[in-house]
């Protein structure tokens, strides 16, 4: 069994539990129970040199923060430290004395598991990125783009671009993904209209022109945006792994395009080696008393082909917090795995908005886990940095491993 199998199952033992007993004196703080049976080690992390001259890694302890960050050890191109006896490293760094990355606040700052992490350009990975990845690795990117609504929208589309790009992402999942409904038709996918400045069109010729690199793509629209904006969800993929049988689907009763309660997931099969079918989702669902039905046609939808080998694989932005309803609903009545806090225990509460965790990878299939999982685009909305801030959601990026041959 491996360790993601025995973290579920130590949560599902303590839910069942009659009580426990009060303890004498004064009360403890209990450790999660993510947490209690991950195995100690020793976690070596690699941070790519970008021209500083020093860097120093601060992690929390069970005592709080390192009052001083521990220095890192330049080998070649990497600065190197390793952190020995924890359970799980969260973690920033201090470049050149001054400047902190990804911030010196919690809320933004990383986490693993893994005993060697590396870090590129903003980018975690399970291997040396600089060599050829290794076999039965994938990577997904989640994120919600905010329809145009950003300051300088196609300079952050840009960013996100850049991101998928130079690091090779090989799934993304793409929410508020919009066209103008004034724009001229560009093109057409499954009998999917699309028009001049769709983002998910401006993605892939980018990509293509850029960066040499290949996707697949779908889009389909649920509804208008602030009146003229055809808003929409999209997945994105490296033809290597050969999209088929594209479709979208009204996951919400309300299909009235003039109805923000129109909410459409979108979904692709991909034949992978070791894995079987990967069935791959992009939703955005609603808020408030009408989530549980879209959560419960959604997981109908995407369950249909259940009898064929494989993953599930669904990825978006869901309104509801880790600790909502609508949460139980996807992890305990469904049994999907949030594949973030399945990598990072202790992970729970890290937003991916201003205050909240609402969007997720939930996965389903025991061919894959979830190795190595962060939140992208955490940086100021206008630093410059070229992973800052790109909408009012951060990317939840999640490094897969299959594990087993179906």
């Amino acid at each position: 069994m491996n360790k993601f199998a025995i973290l579920l199952s130590a949560a599902v033992l303590l839910s069942c539990s009659s009580g426990a007993e009060k303890p004498s004196g004064a009360p403890q703080k209990k450790e999660d129970v993510f947490m209690q049976n991950l195995p100690v080690i020793d976690i070596t992390v690699r941070l790519y040199d970008d021209g500083f001259q020093s860097a120093g890694l601060n992690y929390k302890t069970p005592d709080g923060w390192t009052k001083t960050p521990v220095p890192m050890t330049k080998d070649g191109k990497w600065w190197t430290v390793r952190i020995d006896g924890v359970k799980e490293l969260f973690f920033n760094f201090l470049l050149d004395g001054a400047k902190w990355w990804p911030s010196k606040a919690a809320a933004q700052s990383l986490r693993t598991t893994l005993s060697n992490v590396y870090i590129k350009n903003g980018v975690m990975y399970p291997f040396d990125p600089d060599s050829q990845k290794p076999h039965g690795y994938f990577s997904v990117l989640t994120l919600n783009l905010h329809t145009y609504q950003e300051k300088d929208p196609l300079v952050k589309l840009g960013h996100v671009i850049r991101l998928i790009g130079a690091a090779g992402i090989d799934f993304a999942a793409l929410q508020e993904c919009a066209q103008h409904s004034s724009s001229n038709k560009s093109a057409e996918w499954n009998k999917v209209v699309i028009r001049t400045g769709n983002m998910a069109k401006i993605a892939v010729d980018t990509l293509k022109k850029e960066y040499k690199a290949d996707y697949d793509v779908f889009w389909d629209w649920a509804h208008y945006g602030w009146g003229v904006w055809e808003e929409g969800v999209a997945i994105l993929s490296k033809k290597e792994y050969k999209l088929s049988n594209p479709s979208s689907f009204y996951i919400s009763k309300q299909t009235q395009k003039n109805s923000i309660d129109s909410r459409m997931a979108v979904m692709g099969y991909f034949a992978m080696n070791g894995l079987g079918v990967l069935r791959f989702v992009s939703v955005h669902v609603s808020w408030g008393d009408v989530q549980s039905g879209q959560l419960a046609n959604l997981n109908e939808w995407v369950m249909y082909s259940a009898n064929a080998p494989g993953a599930y694989l669904i990825c978006g932005d869901f309104n509801m917090n880790f600790d909502s309803p609508g949460y139980k609903q996807m992890t305990e009545e469904y049994s999907y795995t949030d594949a973030y806090r399945a990598a990072n225990p202790g992970g729970k509460a890290d937003p991916t908005t201003s205050g909240t965790r609402i969007d997720y990878q939930f996965l389903k299939g025991k061919t894959i886990v979830p190795v190595l999982a962060q939140r992208v685009f955490t940086g100021l909305p206008d630093a410059g940095h070229p992973y800052q801030q790109v909408s009012d959601h951060y990317g939840v990026l999640v490094w897969y491993k299959v594990e087993s041959v179906k």
